[in-house]
């Protein structure tokens, strides 16, 4: 029986690493394989942008000039004295002699102006033709017309008549308005003055002790 047992354990065992085994060779989704890669690549971006801000941090010294050298090169160095003439450029020269062209390109330009000043203020005043005068001269016609008188009727007493009810009407609305209004506060004067007679009434408290002088 013992023996049975054992297989029976031992199959069990084995029966249960082989679904571990076979678990574990499934292919897991590419998604998460790409996740990974994107993890791995984001922590190694991550490790460099610190790295390079510690480098930039730290403190990093100049070396020392080499002043001997320098001193050195200064001796040696020969010193140029140049004298420098004037030249007048071109320039200059094109200018001096298009001086007086350009002075009349100027005043021939004030003048134009002035001259349109000129245009612009004066008044364009233009007369009108003469009218024709061969129309015949206005003549009054004495025509007798003759009206025909229409009875007409006008509204406005209607109208009267109509706002003398309407007021009439809105008399009375508040005359009873008021008139229930006036009973009301009356109705409300009594009631207070019941309460205030209410609370001055007097009434003695009973005595405490009398069940002793029975």
């Amino acid at each position: 029986m013992s023996e049975t047992n054992n297989a029976d354990m031992l199959t069990s065992k084995t029966t249960k690493k082989n679904v571990e085994m076979e678990k574990q060779k499934l292919s897991t989704p590419k998604a998460y394989k790409f996740m990974e890669i994107y993890d791995q690549r984001k922590k190694m971006m991550l490790n460099q942008q610190q790295e390079n801000e510690r480098k930039l941090r730290e403190f990093r010294a100049n070396p020392m000039p080499n002043f001997g050298l320098a001193h050195q090169l200064i001796n040696n160095r020969k010193v140029m004295h140049r004298i420098t003439v004037p030249i007048t450029p071109n320039v200059l020269k094109t200018s001096l002699l298009a001086q007086p062209k350009r002075q009349q390109q100027i005043q021939a330009q004030i003048k134009l102006k002035e001259e349109n000043l000129l245009k612009t203020l004066k008044p364009n005043f233009k007369a009108l033709p003469m009218p024709p005068f061969k129309m015949e001269p206005f003549k009054p016609a004495n025509r007798q017309s003759l009206i025909d008188m229409k009875p007409f009727n006008l509204k406005s007493e209607e109208r009267g008549l109509q706002r003398k009810l309407f007021n009439g009407q809105n008399m009375k609305i508040m005359e009873n308005k008021n008139r229930r209004m006036e009973e009301e506060r009356k109705n409300r004067e009594l009631q207070l003055k019941q309460k205030l007679r209410q609370l001055t009434n007097f009434k003695a408290n009973r005595n405490p002790f009398g069940y002793l002088h029975k």
